[in-house]
């Protein structure tokens, strides 16, 4: 019951809102919805995106690296990115 009770009283963000508490644009809030880091938003109506808070936090969490992961994971960037063709 607890958790159906959170779902209701947690805030909807609109996709400047949830943007400005990322710290990224617009444009990049829509790439990580495309990329499948963040929820597809509801649509209380026609044309209003809108995101639950706890589901983006939960997103977030759920693809945080930690400073290790990081690290490899921009290794393997610059490895791939220096074996495509450039010609």
């Amino acid at each position: 019951m607890p958790h159906f009770q959170l779902a209701f009283s947690d805030p909807l963000l609109t996709v400047r809102e949830l943007a400005t508490k990322l710290r990224v644009s617009r444009a990049t809030v829509w790439r990580m919805v495309a990329a499948g880091r963040l929820p597809d938003p509801v649509y209380p109506s026609w044309r209003t995106p809108r995101w639950r808070e706890h589901e983006c936090i939960i997103a977030i969490d759920k693809h945080r690296y930690t400073p290790n992961e990081a690290k490899e994971q921009r290794r393997r960037k610059a490895i791939v990115g220096s074996l495509t063709f450039r010609g």
